[in-house]
């Protein structure tokens, strides 16, 4: 990673539609939820809703952001936020301080991501990397977001 706070790729996957469409698939779990199927990656009380970790489902996606931005993907899931969850549209920042580095790929939505007093703006497949010990939080406001979340230690 460069010495920046974060790393921005637009139009980051190849088939940014069909990653949506397997999406709608899935199961999404609370945190609370998420405790009781993933015992490794529980940690953390975040809002919103979680699917399983998707490292197996899509392994070229995982190879291209471990080479895009020299990590290695511990835990990639999709991470939802609906509107009708009543989300506080001011969150607290955190850290994600089992990892190096934290990232992004907007999917659906209109709201970026508050990176140390930074605001990465939205845009439909951008993957956005960032220092995990760096403040941040999403940003939510009248749209459901979805994002592509991942997780990982140093190359």
């Amino acid at each position: 990673m460069s010495n920046s706070k974060y790393q921005v790729f637009d139009n980051f996957l190849d088939d940014p539609d069909e990653v949506l469409e397997y999406a709608n698939t899935c199961q999404y779990f609370t945190a609370e939820e998420y405790k009781k199927i993933d015992i490794l990656e529980s940690k953390g009380n975040w809002p919103g809703l979680r699917s399983n970790d998707l490292k197996l489902e899509f392994p070229d996606i995982t190879t291209q952001l471990n080479n895009q931005f020299n990590i290695k993907i511990g835990w990639i899931t999709f991470y939802q936020h609906l509107v009708s969850q009543n989300i506080p549209k001011v969150q607290m920042p955190h850290t994600d301080v089992r990892w190096d580095f934290s990232g992004v790929i907007y999917l659906k939505g209109s709201d970026g991501t508050w990176i140390d007093n930074e605001i990465v703006p939205f845009k439909y497949n951008r993957a956005v990397c960032f220092d995990a010990n760096i403040p941040h939080h999403p940003l939510h406001s009248t749209t459901d977001r979805l994002v592509l979340t991942f997780f990982s230690k140093y190359a």
